[in-house]
Order: C-alpha cells, then structure tokens, then sequence
C-alpha cells in the first residue's frame, strides 16, 4: 500500500485472512482489484469463484503470488 499512497491513489483494503471474504456487490464498486494470495493455502472455493465472476462482469484483476496458478487449481 506504501506505493499507491506514494502515487497519491485512492484504495480500500480487505484482510480475508480471518476467513471473511468481499462479495462480488463490494468488488463491483472498484475498477480494478489486487489480490494478494495466500503461497501457502488454497483460497476458499468461494472466493474464487467470486473473483471469477468480478472478473467475467468487466473488473479488472491482478493477483499476485508465487504459487497463484497451484493454489487456485487446489481451490477449484
């Protein structure tokens, strides 16, 4: 986030490590999402299917993980 505050952005955060996960009517209200996963973990099911589906409406996505592509295979 230093960067983007570096860049003068507007942005919101959202910690899903807790298990709570944004609803594709949140993801909607924003251009474009960053999404940080887990290199570890898969991310729930739901989850990726939400982001699928912000994805598929027109949202603009950048995940960014060394594992991305295992994890979301694992995810379904």
């Amino acid at each position: 986030t230093d960067a983007l505050n570096q860049l003068g952005l507007n942005f919101q955060t959202f910690d899903a490590t807790a298990g709570a996960t944004p609803t594709l009517a949140q993801l909607k209200g924003f251009r474009s999402v960053i999404w940080r996963m887990d290199d570890i973990a898969a991310p729930p099911a739901a989850l990726a299917q939400t982001m699928s589906q912000y994805v598929q409406g027109g949202g603009s996505l950048l995940v960014a993980s060394m594992e991305a592509v295992t994890r979301l295979s694992e995810a379904g």
